[in-house]
């Protein structure tokens, strides 16, 4: 059973996001085009939202601890995919909405950046640690030791 933190930290914004993909599915295709101020592609749009997705899923699936690296691909996979499978279904039952392969193509490709971003970040976060990942994010000086001492690295490998 997690713990009420893992739930606020990992839980809580993964099903808010998938809450947020099924607002936005339930408005027809006009409310949603007339929202914001600027056109965004279609496509970019399914691609980003699912982007997002796969990497809130990557980190409560990595924060359970059991699964790391490609493990957790065919889980997130499987989720974020069929989760925009099930979100097309939805749209065939709003009035102005029509399902399309098409989406769930785009869907399929954010899901795959959001889980190398994940992963990329994973790897960033075990190979400098937090302060080395500190250091680089506010322009300190990080030397070569000091990352390869933390994470394990022989200097020059």
């Amino acid at each position: 059973m997690p713990s009420s933190k893992q739930v606020v930290v990992y839980w809580v914004p993964a099903i808010a996001w998938m809450t947020a993909i099924f607002a936005v599915s339930s408005l027809q295709s006009s409310t949603i085009e007339g929202a914001s101020g600027f056109t965004v592609p279609p496509s970019v749009a399914h691609a980003v939202e699912y982007a997002v997705l796969a990497f809130l899923l990557s980190r409560l699936v990595l924060a359970q601890g059991k699964y790391a690296g490609a493990s957790m691909w065919p889980i997130v996979l499987v989720v974020a995919i069929g989760y925009g499978l099930s979100d097309e279904f939805h749209q065939s039952v709003v009035p102005g909405r029509v399902p399309s392969w098409q989406d769930i193509f785009y869907d399929s490709f954010g899901v795959v950046v959001g889980l190398m971003l994940a992963e990329a970040a994973a790897r960033l976060l075990r190979g400098v640690g937090l302060e080395g990942l500190a250091a680089i994010v506010t322009g300190s000086r990080v030397t070569h030791q000091a990352v390869a001492g933390h994470s394990g690295l022989e200097p020059g490998a």
